[in-house]
């Protein structure tokens, strides 16, 4: 036989696919994808529809100590990713966060006032007030929802999630009227509803945040007061305290639920806001001012342990107490209520 004649005898080279990886290492290269980028991952196949979950908003990402959320920058939606890591240096062992902010391109056609985040959808409230934009980031996908009646300046918001019926809808409403307005969005007819709503209490429109709701597990929480014309005035003919809690909207009753105490009082010069930590826990933080000698200004961060419709377990994770050049932390103080 001839060289030209013989055949090449080799193993043939198996080339490894990205369906050949193990999941945790798919999951970590998914992790690094950016946001408006999911969409085209999540139809490629069910099991890496089912990893994106996991890995960049799920259980997954909160063992890494990886977080995504959503702000609003000079009227752009931007989506902000930081993971908390260890530094390496063994004399001087502390916490380092590595941030990272990128705009959502898909969304730059409106300009944006206000984001609420719930259950993986986005409420986006135009700058203008003319519409409301609701963005799915798995998906890439946005929808644009109309008014009932003329959006205002005035208008309040909250996202929530019916848990019989599985799908989204979103409160609107409007206290700063002689008779208070509320509606509801159901995503399910795509159309609003008006609710009869009866309350002996009131949500500060120019608190802290607006007055806006926070969503936890499907429903929103607000602070909220006394109704102050329920209340008597004092010999100036002022209302200088009023009593404070907690009220959740149920999504899938379609109701206010009872009051809900705070483990603090505040007045009207103290500033309270709330945050969630993914959809599960509620954060609150309380900070008052002293304005005298001898008292302390205090900021205090509350964290949910427990949280329903009709009650909240809080455990105190942070105190700051500042006086004049002092300045003193205390960590891990427990309460429920």
């Amino acid at each position: 036989m001839t060289r030209a004649g013989k055949k090449k005898v080799g193993r043939r080279v198996k080339r490894t696919s990205m369906c050949d990886l193990p999941p945790e290492l798919v999951g970590m290269i998914f992790t690094k994808i950016p946001i408006t980028s999911v969409r085209t991952v999540r139809s490629t196949c069910k099991s890496w529809n089912a990893l994106t979950k996991n890995w960049i908003l799920g259980k997954a990402s909160a063992a890494r100590q990886q977080f995504l959320g959503f702000m609003t920058m000079d009227s752009k939606v931007c989506s902000i990713r930081f993971l908390l890591r260890r530094s390496k240096d063994k004399e001087d062992e502390k916490d380092l966060v590595d941030l990272s902010i990128k705009q959502v391109d898909l969304l730059n056609q409106v300009e944006i006032s206000k984001v609420f985040h719930c259950d993986g959808l986005l409420l986006c409230v135009a700058k203008d007030h003319s519409r409301l934009v609701v963005w799915n980031p798995y998906l890439g996908q946005t929808k644009c929802v109309g008014p009932r009646t003329d959006f205002n300046i005035l208008d309040r918001y909250a996202l929530g999630f019916d848990k019989i019926n599985c799908h989204h809808k979103i409160l609107r409403f409007v206290e700063i009227t002689r008779v208070p307005r509320y509606e509801i969005y159901d995503f399910s007819s795509n159309s609003w509803r008006v609710l009869e709503v009866t309350r002996d209490w009131e949500i500060d429109p120019w608190a802290l945040g607006g007055g806006g709701g926070v969503s936890v597990k499907g429903n929103c929480y607000f602070f909220a007061c006394e109704n102050v014309l329920n209340l008597e005035e004092d010999e100036n003919g002022e209302v200088t305290d009023r009593e404070d809690f907690l009220l959740c909207f149920d999504f899938t009753t379609e109701t206010f639920g009872p009051r809900l105490p705070l483990p603090f009082h505040s007045c009207i010069d103290e500033a309270v806001t709330l945050s969630c930590v993914r959809d599960e826990q509620l954060a609150v933080l309380y900070q008052n001012e002293g304005f005298s000698e001898d008292r302390f200004s205090t900021v205090e961060f509350w964290v949910t342990t427990g949280i329903e419709p009709n009650s909240v377990v809080f455990a105190l994770t942070n105190v700051w107490l500042r006086h004049s050049s002092l300045t003193r932390k205390r960590k891990s103080l427990w309460c429920s209520i």
